[in-house]
């Protein structure tokens, strides 16, 4: 396999999270257009580390025929008229959860804008690495825009909301706001329609009131420029359209079967095997390698004390200890999916407290490559296997924010990450042996189903150790 696959996979990986998830329901794989997964692709090449934001989902979606089936339920929500003219009209109709749009666009170019924010909440800041991005780290606050442009007629739903409201902005757009339905957080999902400009801003934002959002919503500003713009996504590539845009299929969710996972390729703790990657990843003079592997060692804690802030990785999400750190149970949320549309997404009928541990493993690792290698890509996942017939399969869990895969909560080494901190990649002197000790977050009763695995990226092997306790 050719190098520009595997680096165009590795950076997909490191990339922003949230660009991958956006469209993707919680515990299922999904198909995607190949234009959008191009364009996904594209912008994902330019991302350089992960960073801790939540992932979250939207779908759009132009078959409507959920809708259609309940047609005498819909709500037309009336469209105020914001300029003598428009690049496009919308029309929005109103079911449960979601909000069918219809767009009629007129025959006139949309021009490039610059998109502003004029005000942000207290304390909340631009992302240095993804741009419209914006947090508050201490509370764990953020905002997400991103900018769509109207270049198709087209119909798409925005699902998953409730307690919806409209909200006139500054008398030239509108936005269609909502809550979360059973969500714990603050958490906001709108779009807002400049129908004069041409555009469309997709909002994601957790954490902050809602008098703070809308007025940060109404400090965005869209100008126009004669040069680039701000880069903005084509809403041809986002839905079909009415006509359906050059034959692509819609981005509903389509669920696949996970592949079984043949024993060949499962190790035990202590036996070595060749690790197949890249390296040198930031400086783009990336080359094949491989690393002679084995895990030396799996034990199970009850406390996080000792590890180092700066060990926890960008994926850490930290949890509940008591004053000695020791580990706390949790709550497991159990009930019914939905659609999103006629039914929330999820809703809670029973919750159980189970025990959490840390899974601590120590990789001993040598560098193969016969010269020095910066950024070593390992990207070391935990996953829950179950075997069957001879094979392993994903473990399918029953509960709310079930996953089968678990980034690292810590590892003890980190690649140079183009002057930063480059987790999941390790540095290496020529014929260098390392120990590193990575830790995942794992409830008590998903031990003993384990399994340590190395991203083998497209085309290459995924290697599985058992680690089960």
């Amino acid at each position: 396999m050719n190098n520009e696959k595997k680096y165009e996979e590795t950076l997909k990986r490191v990339g922003e999270k949230d660009f991958i998830d956006d469209f993707e329901k919680e515990g299922e794989a999904h198909i995607f257009s190949e234009s959008y997964s191009k364009q996904k692709d594209t912008l994902l090449m330019k991302a350089k580390q992960k960073d801790s934001m939540k992932a979250k989902k939207t779908k759009w979606n132009n078959t409507m025929k959920a809708l259609l089936a309940s047609a005498a339920a819909l709500v037309v929500v009336p469209v105020t008229v914001f300029a003598s003219y428009k690049l496009y009209t919308i029309k929005v109709q109103e079911q449960n959860y979601a909000n069918e749009v219809t767009i009629e666009k007129s025959n006139s170019e949309v021009k490039p804008v610059e998109m502003k924010v004029f005000y942000l909440p207290e304390n909340i800041t631009e992302s240095a690495t993804d741009e419209w991005k914006y947090y508050d780290e201490r509370e764990e606050r953020w905002l997400s825009l991103s900018l769509i442009k109207v270049d198709t007629a087209a119909k798409f739903i925005i699902d998953d909301i409730e307690n919806k409201q409209e909200i006139t902005l500054n008398n030239e757009a509108r936005i269609l706001l909502g809550t979360r339905p059973e969500s714990n957080e603050q958490l906001y999902h709108g779009a807002i329609f400049y129908e004069k400009q041409g555009y469309i801003v997709e909002m994601w934002a957790d954490g902050i009131s809602e008098e703070e959002l809308v007025k940060t919503l109404e400090s965005i500003s869209l100008e126009e420029t004669t040069g680039k713009g701000t880069a903005a996504s084509s809403l041809a590539t986002i839905t079909d359209g009415e006509q359906g845009a050059k034959g692509e299929k819609s981005l509903v969710a389509e669920s696949k079967a996970e592949e079984s996972i043949s024993m060949n390729h499962v190790y035990k703790i202590k036996e070595n095997f060749l690790h197949e990657t890249i390296y040198n990843i930031y400086t783009n003079d990336w080359k094949d390698g491989k690393l002679e592997m084995q895990v030396e060692k799996a034990e199970v804690l009850d406390t996080v004390m000792g590890i180092e802030e700066t060990f926890k990785t960008f994926a850490a999400s930290d949890p509940l200890v008591d004053k000695a750190g020791n580990l706390l149970p949790h709550e497991r949320e159990f009930g019914e999916w939905g659609d999103g549309i006629n039914t929330p997404t999820w809703k809670t009928t029973e919750t159980q407290m189970v025990n959490r541990k840390l899974l601590s493993i120590t990789l001993k690792m040598k560098n193969t490559t016969g010269e020095a290698a910066n950024d070593m890509d390992i990207f070391p996942r935990l996953v829950l296997l179950t075997e069957e017939n001879g094979s392993y399969e994903y473990l399918k869990g029953s509960y709310r924010n079930f996953n089968s895969s678990k980034e690292a909560y810590s590892m003890d080494t980190y690649g140079d990450g183009n002057n930063g901190k480059g987790f999941y990649f390790v540095d290496f002197d020529k014929d260098e042996e390392k120990l590193v000790t990575i830790s995942f977050l794992v409830d008590e009763d998903e031990l003993n189903h384990a399994f340590l695995t190395y991203g083998g990226g497209d085309g290459l092997v995924s290697h599985y150790v058992d680690v089960r306790q």
